[in-house]
């Protein structure tokens, strides 16, 4: 993955066996970052990746849960 500057976050099978955006549409279609790279999807804070992601609309509290889910048990 190197620097993450040449794999889509959403649209290439870089975690699992399929894209990020087919296994969890619900999600994608929430995202103001749809054909974003990885390296613009998050910053580097001292020797941590921390991930940036924006919303298009507010999660309500079941979709926040869901979320957090996808972070912690992406499988």
């Amino acid at each position: 993955m190197g620097n993450g500057g040449r794999i889509n976050f959403w649209h290439d099978s870089w975690l699992g066996e399929e894209p990020l955006a087919s296994s969890f549409p619900e999600i994608f279609m929430n995202s103001e970052q749809k054909e974003e790279i990885i390296g613009n999807m998050g910053v580097w804070g001292g020797d941590m990746w921390r991930w940036e992601l924006l919303w298009r609309l507010p999660w309500f509290e079941w979709k926040m849960l869901m979320y957090i889910n996808v972070i912690y048990y992406p499988f």
